[in-house]
């Protein structure tokens, strides 16, 4: 059972700020309370007639973070925004002989600039979850874009689950100032890039996959006792790969890619590929 389990919202935030004593942090409560009661991040519900309203004002507590007109964020990412602008405009799904190939997740990356007291913005945010002693990285979930954000001591973050490019971004700006308003540190966001790609599409094909494998034994890893899929390993330059699961019926998954305009020259290479293996 969880030591968590049976504790309200006021013992847990007792608890956290005695170990945060305890653990010689410079914590000035009334400092941060002020700080978060005027922005309402801690609101609590009391009794049953509250909690629909509450639930409400909690909801709108991110939009409210997010259009602080006095949190100005310095940003390095202007010029990444305006790269691609064509591709950019492609949200959700990109279109190849009528063929739809859907992005499930992007997983982007970015940096603070600062050193972030992860335990102090665990205490401060009801969203947060902070587990040290499994791994030292703080967790938030948003969700306006609805994504989750790992976030390291460094500064560093982690961003998965938004499905464009403009939903990352605006993520990772999110972050940055929810964590400007709870440190009142001179936050930086700067460094961001996409990390992976990870996107699906059905290209109606039946594929002999004995002879792909055959043919492309360099490239693909097919053992239909272990898994029912080919793996193909996708590598025609340093700056351009992927890996690809291809099944029977013509499903492809695609990982790996760093960009829209990759991701749609993988999906058009290896859909090429796929045709001369119809059965």
């Amino acid at each position: 059972m969880d030591e968590n389990d049976g504790l309200n919202d006021q013992d847990f935030f007792l608890r956290e700020e005695n170990h945060l004593k305890d653990d010689n942090y410079d914590y000035n409560k009334k400092k941060v309370s002020m700080l978060l009661k005027k922005n309402n991040i801690t609101e609590k519900c009391d009794g049953e007639n509250d909690v629909e309203k509450c639930s409400d004002k909690n909801n709108q507590i991110e939009d409210n973070i997010i259009n602080e007109n006095n949190l100005e964020i310095i940003q390095d990412i202007q010029n990444y925004e305006n790269d691609d602008n064509k591709s950019s405009n492609i949200k959700n799904t990109l279109i190849h002989k009528d063929i739809p190939l859907k992005i499930h997740n992007i997983i982007s990356s970015a940096n603070l600039d600062t050193e972030i007291d992860l335990r102090l913005v665990a205490v401060s945010i009801k969203s947060a979850e902070y587990n040290p002693s499994k791994i030292n990285t703080l967790i938030i979930r948003i969700n306006h874009p609805k994504c989750t954000a790992l976030i390291f001591k460094s500064g560093r973050i982690m961003l998965t689950g938004t499905k464009s490019k403009t939903d990352s971004i605006n993520g990772c700006k999110k972050i940055g100032k929810i964590i400007k308003l709870v440190t009142n540190q001179n936050i930086r966001l700067k460094n961001f890039k996409i990390e992976n790609i990870i996107a699906s599409a059905n290209c109606n094909i039946p594929v002999r996959l004995e002879m792909l494998a055959h043919d492309h034994k360099d490239y693909c890893n097919y053992e239909p006792e272990l898994f029912a899929g080919l793996v193909y390993r996708y590598k025609p330059t340093s700056n351009l790969k992927s890996v690809i699961l291809i099944f029977v019926s013509g499903k492809i998954i695609i990982t790996g890619c760093k960009s829209i305009q990759k991701l749609n020259t993988v999906f058009q290479d290896i859909y090429n590929v796929l045709v001369q293996y119809k059965s």
